[in-house]
């Protein structure tokens, strides 16, 4: 009874639900391919695997293996470091996209 007259705060949620099925047909363009970007992306991890996209197959997606150690045994021509080669592809990507601006307007 030491914090009885005390205000505090609850926190109240609601049990989950799951989606039903989704009608493709019904979806304009960008909801069908939002849908199917969440569908790839979730269909291993998300406990709602459609067996006919894997065929009977088990597949193992990499959460119990060693990622920081390389299964490549041959000899890579690299040319660009890593980390330079990333900062490049950002900033292609955004002049590409500053140009698809530029010529929309």
């Amino acid at each position: 009874v030491r914090y009885a007259q005390e205000k505090r705060v609850e926190c109240v949620a609601g049990k989950g639900t799951i989606q039903a099925d989704v009608n493709i047909d019904e979806l304009d363009d960008d909801e069908k391919d939002q849908h199917l970007n969440y569908l790839h992306s979730n269909q291993l991890t998300d406990k709602r695997v459609d067996e006919l996209l894997l065929g009977g197959k088990k597949i193992d997606i990499g959460l119990n293996h060693d990622w920081s150690k390389s299964s490549f045994d041959g000899e890579r021509d690299v040319t660009i470091p890593g980390e330079e080669y990333t900062v490049l592809l950002r900033e292609q990507r955004a002049r590409a996209m500053m140009d698809e601006h530029a010529s929309a307007t």
